[in-house]
């Protein structure tokens, strides 16, 4: 027991390794409640879309890309790197 122990007391990866597994067995996870929402949030999470414009754009564009989703499928090509990102998402004025 004693040559062990100085083993590790000369061995300055093993005294480190030691103190690690020390550490870790004192570890306990911490005990924290507090949630931080922001006032603006939504209740299921994110920001409450109330413009209608942007949100038709929004469901158009999901549109298209759902349809170009199907048609790869129903071609038989699984490759979905492949499927064309909607014109409408590359205005300078999407926030996509």
């Amino acid at each position: 027991m004693k040559l062990e122990e100085d083993k590790i007391n000369n061995d300055p990866k093993l005294k480190t390794k030691k103190k690690v597994i020390e550490a870790a067995k004192k570890w306990k996870p911490l005990s924290r409640k507090d949630e931080y929402r922001v006032a603006d949030a939504w209740k299921d999470g994110g920001f409450q879309l109330t413009d209608k414009t942007i949100l038709q754009k929004y469901r158009t564009a999901g549109k298209e890309i759902i349809k170009g989703v199907g048609r790869h499928i129903l071609q038989g090509k699984l490759n979905l790197t492949t499927v064309s990102f909607p014109i409408k998402c590359m205005q300078h004025q999407t926030i996509l």
